[in-house]
Protein backbone atom coordinates (compact mmCIF):
# COMPACT_ATOMS: atom_id res chain seq x y z
CA UNK A 1 0.00 0.00 0.00
CA UNK A 2 1.65 3.58 -1.08
CA UNK A 3 0.47 6.83 1.29
CA UNK A 4 1.05 9.38 -0.89
CA UNK A 5 -1.24 11.72 0.66
CA UNK A 6 -3.55 12.75 3.22
CA UNK A 7 -6.56 10.91 1.56
CA UNK A 8 -4.79 7.47 1.51
CA UNK A 9 -3.73 8.27 5.09
CA UNK A 10 -7.09 8.17 6.14
CA UNK A 11 -8.04 5.05 4.64
CA UNK A 12 -5.35 3.25 5.72
CA UNK A 13 -6.44 4.29 9.26
CA UNK A 14 -10.49 3.18 8.38
CA UNK A 15 -8.73 0.30 6.76
CA UNK A 16 -6.12 -0.51 10.32
CA UNK A 17 -9.35 -0.21 12.61
CA UNK A 18 -11.49 -2.49 10.82
CA UNK A 19 -9.03 -5.33 9.99
CA UNK A 20 -6.04 -5.50 13.26
CA UNK A 21 -4.29 -7.41 11.66
CA UNK A 22 -3.08 -5.12 9.11
CA UNK A 23 -0.49 -4.19 12.50
CA UNK A 24 1.09 -7.44 12.23
CA UNK A 25 2.97 -6.20 8.97
CA UNK A 26 5.55 -3.69 8.41
CA UNK A 27 4.31 -0.52 6.75
CA UNK A 28 6.48 0.87 3.60
CA UNK A 29 5.65 4.28 2.74
CA UNK A 30 6.64 5.92 -0.24
CA UNK A 31 7.47 9.46 0.28
CA UNK A 32 7.16 11.44 -2.51
CA UNK A 33 8.19 15.80 -2.62
CA UNK A 34 4.61 17.80 -2.97
CA UNK A 35 5.13 21.25 -3.59
CA UNK A 36 2.02 23.21 -1.77
CA UNK A 37 1.33 25.91 -3.65
CA UNK A 38 -1.32 28.59 -3.33
CA UNK A 39 -4.70 27.16 -2.61
CA UNK A 40 -7.99 29.05 -2.69
CA UNK A 41 -10.24 25.74 -1.75
CA UNK A 42 -12.19 25.67 1.27
CA UNK A 43 -11.23 22.62 4.19
CA UNK A 44 -13.54 21.11 5.49
CA UNK A 45 -13.29 20.31 8.92
CA UNK A 46 -11.50 16.73 9.54
CA UNK A 47 -11.08 14.69 12.67
CA UNK A 48 -9.39 11.65 13.66
CA UNK A 49 -9.94 10.83 17.48
CA UNK A 50 -8.51 8.07 19.30
CA UNK A 51 -11.58 5.90 18.75
CA UNK A 52 -11.49 6.18 15.04
CA UNK A 53 -7.88 5.12 15.31
CA UNK A 54 -8.39 2.04 16.81
CA UNK A 55 -5.99 1.56 19.96
CA UNK A 56 -5.78 3.40 22.94
CA UNK A 57 -2.01 3.65 22.04
CA UNK A 58 -2.82 5.27 18.39
CA UNK A 59 -2.53 8.70 19.93
CA UNK A 60 -2.68 10.43 16.83
CA UNK A 61 -4.97 13.13 15.65
CA UNK A 62 -5.18 15.06 12.41
CA UNK A 63 -7.02 18.38 12.13
CA UNK A 64 -7.73 20.93 9.20
CA UNK A 65 -9.36 23.94 10.28
CA UNK A 66 -11.90 25.81 8.11
CA UNK A 67 -10.83 28.81 6.11
CA UNK A 68 -13.95 31.08 5.46
CA UNK A 69 -13.80 32.19 2.08
CA UNK A 70 -9.47 33.37 2.88
CA UNK A 71 -6.97 32.26 0.77
CA UNK A 72 -4.07 30.02 2.61
CA UNK A 73 -0.66 30.43 1.80
CA UNK A 74 1.09 28.87 4.93
CA UNK A 75 2.51 25.50 4.55
CA UNK A 76 1.95 25.04 8.25
CA UNK A 77 -1.74 24.46 8.47
CA UNK A 78 -1.30 20.79 6.77
CA UNK A 79 1.34 18.94 7.81
CA UNK A 80 4.06 17.32 5.61
CA UNK A 81 3.76 13.56 4.63
CA UNK A 82 7.21 12.80 6.24
CA UNK A 83 5.49 13.99 9.53
CA UNK A 84 2.34 11.60 8.79
CA UNK A 85 4.30 8.74 8.39
CA UNK A 86 6.54 9.15 11.16
CA UNK A 87 3.52 8.96 13.20
CA UNK A 88 2.20 5.97 11.71
CA UNK A 89 4.82 4.15 11.75
CA UNK A 90 5.30 4.86 15.58
CA UNK A 91 1.92 3.06 16.03
CA UNK A 92 3.32 -0.03 14.31
CA UNK A 93 5.36 -3.11 16.50
CA UNK A 94 8.61 -3.49 14.92
CA UNK A 95 9.18 -6.24 12.68
CA UNK A 96 11.40 -7.64 14.73
CA UNK A 97 9.63 -7.24 18.08
CA UNK A 98 6.66 -8.82 16.56
CA UNK A 99 8.38 -12.29 14.59
CA UNK A 100 9.98 -12.54 18.49
CA UNK A 101 6.10 -12.45 19.48
CA UNK A 102 4.70 -15.22 16.73
CA UNK A 103 7.50 -17.49 16.02
CA UNK A 104 8.74 -17.96 12.00
CA UNK A 105 4.87 -19.53 11.22
CA UNK A 106 1.50 -18.27 11.79
CA UNK A 107 -0.66 -21.66 11.02
CA UNK A 108 -3.69 -21.01 9.37
CA UNK A 109 -5.36 -24.17 9.11
CA UNK A 110 -6.23 -27.13 11.67
CA UNK A 111 -3.36 -29.66 12.79
CA UNK A 112 -2.89 -31.47 15.62
CA UNK A 113 0.44 -31.85 14.62
CA UNK A 114 1.01 -28.14 15.19
CA UNK A 115 0.26 -28.74 18.93
CA UNK A 116 2.98 -27.64 21.04
CA UNK A 117 3.97 -24.42 22.97
CA UNK A 118 4.93 -21.18 21.25
CA UNK A 119 3.02 -21.99 18.31
CA UNK A 120 0.73 -19.22 16.77
CA UNK A 121 -2.50 -19.56 15.22
CA UNK A 122 -4.60 -17.59 12.93
CA UNK A 123 -7.71 -17.06 15.34
CA UNK A 124 -8.71 -19.01 18.48
CA UNK A 125 -10.97 -21.22 16.31
CA UNK A 126 -8.37 -22.92 14.82
CA UNK A 127 -7.32 -23.47 18.34
CA UNK A 128 -10.10 -24.99 19.61
CA UNK A 129 -9.99 -27.48 16.52
CA UNK A 130 -6.37 -28.52 16.57
CA UNK A 131 -6.47 -29.26 20.69
CA UNK A 132 -9.50 -31.06 20.10
CA UNK A 133 -8.01 -32.91 16.94
CA UNK A 134 -5.28 -33.60 19.52
CA UNK A 135 -7.48 -34.98 22.27
CA UNK A 136 -9.14 -37.87 20.03
CA UNK A 137 -5.98 -38.62 18.30
CA UNK A 138 -4.31 -39.40 21.79
CA UNK A 139 -7.36 -40.74 23.40
CA UNK A 140 -8.50 -38.43 26.00
CA UNK A 141 -10.61 -35.96 26.75
CA UNK A 142 -10.46 -32.06 28.47
CA UNK A 143 -12.66 -29.90 29.85
CA UNK A 144 -12.60 -25.91 29.36
CA UNK A 145 -11.30 -24.07 32.70
CA UNK A 146 -11.76 -20.56 31.19
CA UNK A 147 -12.67 -19.53 27.73
CA UNK A 148 -13.07 -16.02 26.57
CA UNK A 149 -11.90 -13.27 24.11
CA UNK A 150 -8.02 -13.27 25.48
CA UNK A 151 -7.44 -16.67 26.64
CA UNK A 152 -8.42 -20.56 26.59
CA UNK A 153 -7.34 -22.75 29.67
CA UNK A 154 -7.95 -26.56 29.63
CA UNK A 155 -7.35 -28.87 31.77
CA UNK A 156 -7.80 -33.06 31.66
CA UNK A 157 -11.47 -34.12 32.40
CA UNK A 158 -10.00 -36.04 35.31
CA UNK A 159 -9.01 -33.71 38.33
CA UNK A 160 -6.32 -35.83 39.75
CA UNK A 161 -4.69 -35.26 36.08
CA UNK A 162 -1.88 -32.93 35.40
CA UNK A 163 -2.66 -32.09 31.96
CA UNK A 164 -2.96 -28.57 31.64
CA UNK A 165 -2.96 -26.33 28.01
CA UNK A 166 -3.18 -22.37 27.98
CA UNK A 167 -3.32 -20.28 24.41
CA UNK A 168 -3.75 -16.58 24.70
CA UNK A 169 -4.10 -13.81 22.58
CA UNK A 170 -1.34 -11.60 20.56
CA UNK A 171 -1.86 -8.48 21.44
CA UNK A 172 -4.85 -6.67 20.03
CA UNK A 173 -5.02 -9.20 17.08
CA UNK A 174 -6.93 -11.73 16.71
CA UNK A 175 -3.95 -14.80 16.79
CA UNK A 176 -4.34 -17.15 19.73
CA UNK A 177 -0.51 -18.06 20.43
CA UNK A 178 0.04 -21.96 22.87
CA UNK A 179 1.81 -20.47 25.98
CA UNK A 180 1.73 -23.64 28.08
CA UNK A 181 1.64 -27.15 27.94
CA UNK A 182 1.90 -29.96 30.56
CA UNK A 183 1.63 -33.02 27.68
CA UNK A 184 1.79 -36.05 30.50
CA UNK A 185 -1.40 -37.67 31.86
CA UNK A 186 -1.45 -39.43 35.13
CA UNK A 187 -4.78 -40.68 34.33
CA UNK A 188 -6.35 -43.74 32.59
CA UNK A 189 -7.31 -43.09 29.02
CA UNK A 190 -6.30 -46.17 27.34
CA UNK A 191 -9.95 -47.43 27.34
CA UNK A 192 -12.42 -46.93 24.22
CA UNK A 193 -15.09 -43.67 25.02
CA UNK A 194 -18.45 -44.40 24.17
CA UNK A 195 -19.19 -40.50 23.82
CA UNK A 196 -16.08 -38.27 23.17
CA UNK A 197 -16.44 -35.26 24.26
CA UNK A 198 -14.29 -33.60 21.88
CA UNK A 199 -15.65 -35.60 19.39
CA UNK A 200 -18.29 -32.81 18.14
CA UNK A 201 -19.85 -32.70 14.53
CA UNK A 202 -17.51 -30.53 12.82
CA UNK A 203 -14.15 -32.18 14.69
CA UNK A 204 -15.23 -35.55 12.93
CA UNK A 205 -16.12 -33.43 9.54
CA UNK A 206 -12.46 -32.05 9.76
CA UNK A 207 -11.20 -35.76 10.65
CA UNK A 208 -13.01 -37.24 7.32
CA UNK A 209 -13.22 -34.34 4.70
CA UNK A 210 -10.60 -35.51 2.67
CA UNK A 211 -12.52 -38.44 1.85
CA UNK A 212 -15.34 -36.67 0.43
CA UNK A 213 -12.57 -34.46 -1.98
CA UNK A 214 -13.29 -36.46 -4.98
CA UNK A 215 -17.30 -37.39 -6.02
CA UNK A 216 -16.09 -41.04 -7.36
CA UNK A 217 -15.77 -42.12 -3.62
CA UNK A 218 -18.72 -43.47 -1.94
CA UNK A 219 -18.19 -42.74 2.21
CA UNK A 220 -21.17 -43.74 4.23
CA UNK A 221 -22.30 -42.95 7.92
CA UNK A 222 -21.45 -46.75 8.27
CA UNK A 223 -18.21 -46.01 7.11
CA UNK A 224 -18.23 -43.33 9.69
CA UNK A 225 -18.45 -44.76 12.55
CA UNK A 226 -16.61 -47.82 11.77
CA UNK A 227 -13.15 -45.70 10.71
CA UNK A 228 -13.78 -43.72 14.36
CA UNK A 229 -13.52 -46.80 16.50
CA UNK A 230 -11.29 -48.37 14.22
CA UNK A 231 -8.50 -45.28 13.94
CA UNK A 232 -9.43 -43.60 17.51
CA UNK A 233 -11.73 -45.74 19.78
CA UNK A 234 -14.16 -43.55 19.44
CA UNK A 235 -18.23 -44.93 19.39
CA UNK A 236 -20.93 -42.68 18.16
CA UNK A 237 -24.28 -43.25 16.33
CA UNK A 238 -25.49 -43.39 13.39
CA UNK A 239 -27.39 -39.96 13.27
CA UNK A 240 -24.43 -38.12 14.54
CA UNK A 241 -22.04 -39.83 11.68
CA UNK A 242 -24.96 -38.89 9.23
CA UNK A 243 -24.21 -34.98 10.62
CA UNK A 244 -20.15 -35.32 10.33
CA UNK A 245 -20.84 -36.55 6.87
CA UNK A 246 -23.41 -33.14 6.26
CA UNK A 247 -20.24 -30.86 7.90
CA UNK A 248 -18.00 -32.74 6.38
CA UNK A 249 -19.01 -31.74 2.50
CA UNK A 250 -19.91 -28.48 3.59
CA UNK A 251 -16.01 -28.04 4.87
CA UNK A 252 -15.28 -29.69 1.08
CA UNK A 253 -17.80 -27.64 -1.13
CA UNK A 254 -19.36 -25.06 0.76
CA UNK A 255 -22.72 -24.51 2.05
CA UNK A 256 -25.54 -25.33 -0.42
CA UNK A 257 -27.77 -22.25 1.18
CA UNK A 258 -24.87 -19.98 0.00
CA UNK A 259 -24.29 -21.15 -3.23
CA UNK A 260 -28.04 -20.29 -4.24
CA UNK A 261 -27.73 -17.40 -2.81
CA UNK A 262 -24.48 -16.82 -5.10
CA UNK A 263 -26.89 -17.72 -8.42
CA UNK A 264 -28.02 -14.25 -9.34
CA UNK A 265 -24.39 -12.73 -9.32
CA UNK A 266 -23.50 -16.10 -11.65
CA UNK A 267 -25.92 -15.12 -14.03
CA UNK A 268 -25.25 -11.85 -14.15
CA UNK A 269 -21.19 -12.75 -14.62
CA UNK A 270 -22.21 -15.16 -17.52
CA UNK A 271 -24.47 -12.28 -19.24
CA UNK A 272 -21.32 -9.83 -18.77
CA UNK A 273 -18.53 -12.59 -19.94
CA UNK A 274 -20.57 -13.92 -22.92
CA UNK A 275 -21.88 -11.72 -25.12
CA UNK A 276 -25.86 -11.96 -26.09
CA UNK A 277 -26.54 -14.95 -23.61
CA UNK A 278 -29.98 -15.26 -22.01
CA UNK A 279 -30.47 -16.03 -18.27
CA UNK A 280 -33.92 -16.07 -16.22
CA UNK A 281 -34.37 -16.88 -12.69
CA UNK A 282 -37.48 -17.47 -11.27
CA UNK A 283 -38.47 -17.45 -7.06
CA UNK A 284 -41.29 -18.32 -4.58
CA UNK A 285 -42.92 -15.59 -2.92
CA UNK A 286 -40.81 -15.87 0.04
CA UNK A 287 -37.86 -15.43 -2.90
CA UNK A 288 -36.41 -19.10 -2.27
CA UNK A 289 -35.39 -20.77 -5.92
CA UNK A 290 -37.72 -22.28 -8.28
CA UNK A 291 -36.35 -22.61 -11.33
CA UNK A 292 -33.44 -21.45 -13.26
CA UNK A 293 -32.74 -21.15 -17.38
CA UNK A 294 -29.75 -20.36 -18.88
CA UNK A 295 -28.55 -20.09 -22.54
CA UNK A 296 -24.99 -19.14 -23.51
CA UNK A 297 -24.38 -16.53 -26.52
CA UNK A 298 -21.79 -18.96 -28.14
CA UNK A 299 -24.30 -22.30 -28.03
CA UNK A 300 -26.64 -19.57 -29.20
CA UNK A 301 -24.73 -18.49 -32.08
CA UNK A 302 -23.61 -22.03 -32.97
CA UNK A 303 -27.64 -23.15 -33.75
CA UNK A 304 -27.30 -22.04 -36.83
CA UNK A 305 -24.42 -24.69 -37.91
CA UNK A 306 -26.26 -27.51 -36.38
CA UNK A 307 -28.77 -30.09 -37.34
CA UNK A 308 -32.53 -29.31 -36.89
CA UNK A 309 -33.04 -31.62 -34.47
CA UNK A 310 -33.62 -31.05 -30.52
CA UNK A 311 -33.48 -33.52 -27.76
CA UNK A 312 -34.60 -32.08 -24.46
CA UNK A 313 -33.83 -34.66 -21.34
CA UNK A 314 -33.43 -33.91 -17.97
CA UNK A 315 -31.25 -35.97 -14.64
CA UNK A 316 -31.54 -35.75 -10.71
CA UNK A 317 -29.70 -33.53 -8.92
CA UNK A 318 -28.52 -35.27 -5.91
CA UNK A 319 -26.82 -32.43 -4.20
CA UNK A 320 -28.61 -31.30 -0.49
CA UNK A 321 -31.65 -29.92 -2.08
CA UNK A 322 -32.04 -32.12 -5.09
CA UNK A 323 -33.91 -30.96 -7.99
CA UNK A 324 -33.38 -31.48 -11.65
CA UNK A 325 -31.14 -30.58 -14.49
CA UNK A 326 -32.78 -30.10 -17.90
CA UNK A 327 -30.66 -29.73 -20.96
CA UNK A 328 -31.80 -29.44 -24.71
CA UNK A 329 -29.03 -30.69 -27.49
CA UNK A 330 -28.13 -31.34 -30.82
CA UNK A 331 -25.57 -32.52 -33.05
CA UNK A 332 -23.43 -30.41 -35.23
CA UNK A 333 -21.74 -31.26 -38.24
CA UNK A 334 -19.48 -33.58 -36.93
CA UNK A 335 -22.36 -35.58 -35.20
CA UNK A 336 -21.10 -34.23 -31.70
CA UNK A 337 -23.47 -33.54 -28.91
CA UNK A 338 -23.26 -29.82 -28.92
CA UNK A 339 -25.20 -28.27 -25.93
CA UNK A 340 -28.16 -25.88 -26.42
CA UNK A 341 -29.56 -25.06 -23.00
CA UNK A 342 -29.31 -25.59 -19.11
CA UNK A 343 -32.34 -25.24 -17.06
CA UNK A 344 -32.71 -26.23 -13.01
CA UNK A 345 -35.92 -27.45 -11.62
CA UNK A 346 -38.03 -29.38 -9.40
CA UNK A 347 -39.54 -32.24 -11.22
CA UNK A 348 -39.90 -33.53 -14.77
CA UNK A 349 -43.11 -31.06 -14.96
CA UNK A 350 -44.77 -29.38 -17.27
CA UNK A 351 -44.55 -26.03 -15.65
CA UNK A 352 -40.73 -27.08 -15.08
CA UNK A 353 -40.27 -27.67 -18.61
CA UNK A 354 -41.96 -24.31 -19.76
Amino acid sequence: MKILDNNSLIFYLELKRNEKHLASFPLCVDVMPISLCRRTENFKDIQLSEAAIGEENDMMQLQVFQTHGSTTTSVQSLPTIEDLAVDVSSCIPEVEEMSNETGSEIISFVSMNKIAEKKVFRNKILVKKSISLYAIHNNFQFKVSKSDKKKYVLKCIDDSCKWSFRASRLGGMEMFKIRYMRNDHTCSNNIILADHRQATNSIVGECIKYKYVSTKITYTPADIISDMMNTYGVSMSYEKAWRSKEKALELVRGDPTESYENVPKYLYVIEKTNPESITRIETYDNNKFKYLFMALGTSIQGWEYCRPIIVIDGTFLKGHYGGTLFTACTQDVKNNIFILTFGVGDLETNDSWE
